[in-house]
């Protein structure tokens, strides 16, 4: 055989051939050539077809040579049939595997060649002038192969031109028949030596070959499966017959799998072992043993995985392996939840649980559902795939309540492989919704997730001590402190709480940071309910008095604007920030909407409930949920007000039951939750493996019975006037708008409406866990049910979360969760003390925490937007002040009682809606689910880590950007952002500006931003950047004051993220030109400070190009100054590290 063919001219050739036509291109010819008797010397050929028979057995090959079509076939495709492969001695079935030669070095007269060769074969080299075939001639002596590397040197090619190749030849050194090849791939057989066994045996090694090659070898398998979490190997069993006095050498070798849909184990699953040494790609049967065993372990690995297919050949049989992640044993099931809430277009109540128990293996998963409250017939229940949200089904279920379906973890639709579905699954792209006949393209719907659960509680370990912070680290603490417990971090609140710990504490910022709370939790409140009374007032005295100017109007009602203008209020200027963030935490549990056209307009109503929430921001739980459960708006918006005991005809048949609107949801999202927790967060198991209901539909009914005859106490009679009196009808209309004193006092109890039969509830092995007996009346009942639900083991770790979520981070640890919840338990749900435990936990202040993927949260837009006002002192021309003059407000004016809540710099700020800048607004949710579920969890990365980011889910391209451009429009034009004017302000005795309304952040060189400019900038203190300064064309000081701008904005804004993660300051060796040299492109906040030294850079030596007046020099500088903290503002507040808390 020859091959390898190569060109050499004069001077120094290197080539490298991987394949024929690579080699044409090189204009290197590249030939086989095959020997022309049937077999070379030495070669074993019982089947007589040119080929060895141990070639066909290492490479079990028989089938590839059988007929002249297969040996001229090329089975791996690199270019040489099997036949060829053969010869050379080479894997037929490995494309790297083939007869090559790899370089060529021509030096002088010495020619150098390397190629890849087989131990035993022997190579000879042969060179040609012109190609001719009767021009080759032989170039040295035929090299013998050691190794898998072939080196021949050749001297005297003096030539200008030659071409080389090799002959391949087998030998037979020991002159025993069979090849030196032959006898290296034979177990026990010396190639130097024809008895080869001769210590043991008298027979030639011819003779024991032939006596090996009669045996009949059988493969059995004695377990199919290999398991890698138990590390228990599959074992497969080879048996001979026939010789067994000498080791016997059996070739392995791991067929592709010819189902592309099954998973197929890689080389890296699995190694094979034997009598406790790994085998590589054969097997010994020991002499004198008839069998020998092989064990397959699987390689541990972090990756859930179907069952992967293995076959395993050995002696022309198959043995058909699976290689698992996990034994199928109750311990190793995995559990996946979807809590099911109403589709997006659906309107319903409706909200269900489902649960898929995967087993071990990853095959097949059990899956459960019950759902109840659709408003029509089911018609249909799917698990789907999201694509991006919705998508094909991939299983139907049964009608009703589901156990047990069992649901096999295949490819369908467009999930091509097993191993797709599987990774859908632990990606949180699997779905799973119920249709019903209102709604047939589904009514409820929930993502599945997996879930940490267990049947005992294991301890969480205690948190490592908090470390003491200095210099830079303190600072940011401070403000990831302050942008945890407020609506965000200001120079001010970040300047007193710095001196409180360092003067007050010594250094201590726990201690610190303890005492702010305290003083939080001391503080005055504030009302939202009279501010919007306050201010619709004032402008009813202009609009409806002021006869004289064009905007009069007699019949003006202010609508309810100011319900929006008195959050922001709060939000922005009250003093109790701690006690605004609890408040607006619990709005978002316990949810009421603007969206019930009824609560739309009674906006008074609506803003004593948001007061109701503050009041028992820090109060006892118990005493919060009865306020809820009796507050009129919540019984408007979840229906218990007016809801009455079941109407029965004469017959005793219940034609009308109570409503369970509340019932469902006072249990489901206000104190319990759907399933048993325990007190780390963690899923409670029952025996069956399945998570432990907290209620069942029974409880639901008999609670909606607890929440009938409730309606209001209090009315304004004659319904349009101010006074008051008690309500003695049960059906009482909604009233009229701002005379709404039914909606502000807590609902009564009508008696002749009430269910005061006996009531049984969350009854377990037939015992109620909760008894009411007959005959009370709605207070009684209400009471019961409020001890028993505010006393549940599950409130605790079930609100610890939430309320982890809302301040902290989306993902809290169990150990996290366990510490609040055990606080919650030790002060009987004092609110006060568990919104300390969350802010001063180790998993709170921890600053080595922040570079965990999971650890943080997005903030929700109204957060993020409130940070960025307060940060830059965002405000309106209208004072807060304006609501004290008594002659025109008369009762309805504050005095200081009321303006000593807030900043004394407070103004009022009046957003028409926030809903389509920022794609969320004040008291607005679409559901009682508030905006986003604490449940939910993008597709991809973060679902399939097990992690959730609830406030990713009102994030979208539309939302994302229209909350970028609010803020640019905030940020980067002149009169700020304009909202809701009120035209007398522009008259005596305001005078405010046309733009009074406008929300504006402050910009001037006494800002706090301001300031850090000038400080490098403004060396005469003139408050001004001008020639006398020396600076304004010093680029390296314009670099700095840039830098310094930079890093005081990303400290307010992202407490500090930018520069700690991108430490390494930008470099301001400045080139020739402009400021460009500077900047790498892949640190950002070089990237930042760069475009904001590069505005308006051709600006900055105005005097020294330009004619200037000292006004016009002035007026550039003030355009730069202006547009450089505009640009730095808009890029830094915009950037993830603003948008994410961490």
């Amino acid at each position: 055989m020859n091959f390898g063919t190569k060109k050499s001219g004069d001077g120094q050739t290197r080539g490298v051939i991987s394949s024929r036509m690579n080699v044409l291109r090189l204009g290197i010819f590249y030939s086989l050539v095959v020997a022309s008797v049937p077999a070379a010397k030495g070669q074993i050929d019982g089947n007589d077809n040119g080929v060895s028979d141990v070639w066909e057995m290492r490479y079990d090959a028989v089938d590839l040579v059988a007929d002249e079509l297969s040996r001229n076939a090329d089975e791996d495709g690199d270019g040489f049939s099997n036949y060829e492969e053969g010869i050379a001695g080479t894997d037929p079935r490995d494309p790297l595997s083939k007869p090559r030669l790899n370089n060529l070095v021509k030096q002088g007269g010495k020619v150098s060649l390397s190629g890849d060769a087989q131990r035993g074969k022997k190579y000879q080299l042969y060179r040609s002038i012109d190609l001719s075939e009767d021009s080759w001639q032989p170039a040295g002596s035929a090299v013998l192969a050691d190794s898998s590397a072939l080196l021949a040197e050749l001297t005297g090619q003096l030539e200008q031109q030659f071409f080389y190749r090799f002959e391949v030849l087998d030998h037979d050194g020991d002159n025993d028949g069979l090849s030196d090849w032959d006898e290296l791939h034979l177990e026990g057989f010396d190639r130097g030596a024809a008895d080869s066994f001769s210590a043991d045996s008298l027979a030639s090694d011819m003779e024991v070959w032939s006596a090996l090659a009669a045996n009949n070898i059988e493969v059995f398998v004695d377990s199919a499966r290999a398991y890698e979490k138990e590390q228990q190997p599959a074992e497969i069993r080879l048996v001979r017959s026939g010789d067994t006095n000498y080791a016997q050498r059996v070739y392995l070798r791991v067929k592709p799998s010819d189902d592309s849909e099954k998973g197929a184990a890689q080389a890296d699953d699995y190694k094979l072992v034997s009598q406790g040494q790994e085998l590589i790609n054969y097997v010994v049967i020991p002499a004198g043993s008839d069998s020998v065993l092989i064990e397959v372990h699987a390689n541990l690995d972090q990756q859930a995985e179907v069952p992967e297919k293995l076959t395993i050949q050995a002696a022309g049989q198959l043995a058909e392996l699976e290689i698992c992640d996990a034994t199928n044993t109750f311990e190793n099931q995995k559990l996946f939840i979807a809590y099911l809430r109403p589709e997006d277009n659906a309107v319903t109540t409706a909200s269900g649980l489902a649960t898929i128990l995967l087993e071990g293996d990853n095959s097949v998963g059990s899956v459960q559902l019950s759902f109840h409250g659709l408003t029509s017939l089911q018609t249909a229940a799917h698990m789907h795939l999201r694509n991006p949200v919705s998508g094909p089904h991939i299983e139907s279920l049964p009608l009703g309540q589901v156990s047990g379906h069992s649901w096999a973890v295949e490819a369908a639709q467009f999930i091509t492989t097993d191993q797709g579905m599987l990774d859908a699954l632990y990606q949180g792209q699997i779905y799973i919704n119920v249709h019903s006949a209102m709604y047939p393209a589904g009514e409820i719907r929930g993502d599945f997730s997996q879930q940490d659960a267990g049947t005992e509680l294991i301890i969480p370990d205690s948190p490592p001590e908090i470390t003491v912070l200095e210099g830079d680290e303190l600072n940011r603490d401070i403000v990831r402190f302050l942008t945890q417990a407020s609506f965000g971090a200001t120079p001010d609140t970040i300047k007193s709480l710095r001196k409180r710990i360092n003067n007050e504490h010594g250094g201590d910022r726990m201690a610190g940071y303890e005492a702010w709370i305290d003083d939080q939790l001391g503080m005055a409140m504030p009302s939202m309910e009279k501010f919007m009374r306050a201010m619709d007032q004032h402008q009813i005295s202009h609009f409806r008095n002021d006869s004289d100017k064009g905007y009069f109007n007699e019949g003006y009602n202010p609508g309810v604007t100011n319900r929006e203008t008195a959050w922001w209020l709060l939000a922005l200027h009250a003093k109790d920030q701690l006690r605004q963030r609890m408040t607006f935490a619990l709005s978002e549990v316990y949810v009421t909407s603007r969206v019930d056209p009824v609560i739309q307009d009674r906006a008074y109503g609506h803003t004593n409930y948001y007061d109701m929430l503050m009041s028992n921001a820090f109060g006892d739980f118990r005493t919060l949920l009865e306020d809820v459960s009796t507050h009129p708006i919540m019984g408007q918006y979840l229906s218990s007000l007016g809801n009455q005991k079941a109407v029965t005809n004469e017959l005793g048949e219940v034609i009308i039951s109570p409503d369970e609107n509340y019932a469902r949801e006072l249990m489901q999202l206000f104190s319990i939750g759907l399933i048993e927790l325990h007190l780390d967060g963690s899923i409670k198991l029952g025996g069956d493996g399945l998570p432990i209901a907290t209620y069942e539909q029974e409880d639901i009914v008999e609670l909606a019975r607890v929440f009938t005859g409730w309606s209001y106490s209090i009315i304004n009679e004659p319904k349009s006037s101010l006074t008051e009196v008690e309500n003695d009808n049960f059906s009482y209309s909604s009233g009229k708008q701002y005379y709404e004193s039914q909606w502000m006092h807590r609902m009564k109890n009508f008696a002749e409406y009430h269910d005061d039969g006996a009531k049984a509830l969350f009854v377990r092995e037939g015992i109620a866990q909760l008894e009411i007996p007959a005959g009370g009346d709605g207070e009684s009942d209400l009471e019961a049910v409020m001890n028993y639900l505010a006393s549940h083991d599950n409130v605790a770790p079930f609100m610890a979360r939430r309320l982890i979520q809302r301040f902290v981070t989306s993902n809290p640890s169990a150990g996290y969760i366990y510490r609040v919840a055990s606080k919650w338990q030790e002060t009987d749900g004092n609110l006060g003390e568990v919104v300390k435990a969350i802010l001063l936990d180790y998993e709170a202040r921890s600053v080595s925490l922040v570079d965990n993927v999971g650890y943080g949260k997005k903030k929700e837009p109204l957060i993020h937007v409130s940070a960025v006002i307060r940060a830059l002192d965002g405000k309106s021309e209208i004072p807060l002040d304006i609501l004290g003059d008594e002659e025109r407000m008369g009762e309805y004016a504050w005095g200081n009682y009321a303006l000593k809540r807030y900043d004394s710099d407070a103004t009022i700020v009046r957003f028409l809606s926030s809903n389509t800048p920022l794609g969320q607004r004040p008291l607005a949710a679409p559901s009682v689910f508030n905006w986003f579920l604490p449940s939910y969890s993008p597709v991809g990365i973060l679902a399939s880590s097990g992690a959730v980011a609830p406030e990713f889910q009102i994030a979208n391209e539309v939302s994302v950007i229209n909350h970028i451009n609010f803020l640019e429009d905030l940020l980067r034009n002149d009169n700020g952002v304009g909202l809701v004017s009120l035209p007398y302000l522009e008259d005596e005795p305001y005078l405010l500006s046309k733009y009074a309304d406008h929300l504006v952040v402050d910009r001037s060189a006494t800002s706090g931003m301001g300031k850090v400019y000038m400080n490098v900038m403004d060396k005469n203190n003139d408050g001004k950047v001008s020639p006398l300064d020396n600076t304004f064309n010093n680029r390296e000081k314009i670099v700095q004051a840039c830098e310094e701008l930079v890093d005081y904005l990303d400290l307010l804004l992202c407490a500090g993220e930018l520069k700690r993660r991108h430490a390494e300051g930008y470099v301001r060796e400045l080139g020739t030109d402009d400021l460009r040299t500077n900047v790498r492109l892949d640190n950002p906040r070089d990237v930042i400070i760069h475009a904001v030294a590069m505005t308006y850079y051709y600006y900055d030596d105005d005097e020294a190009s330009d004619s200037l007046t000292e006004e016009e020099a002035d007026a550039r500088q003030a355009l730069i100054f202006n547009d450089r903290l505009e640009v730095a503002a808009y890029l830094i507040s915009s950037c993830p590290y603003s948008m994410i808390q961490k």
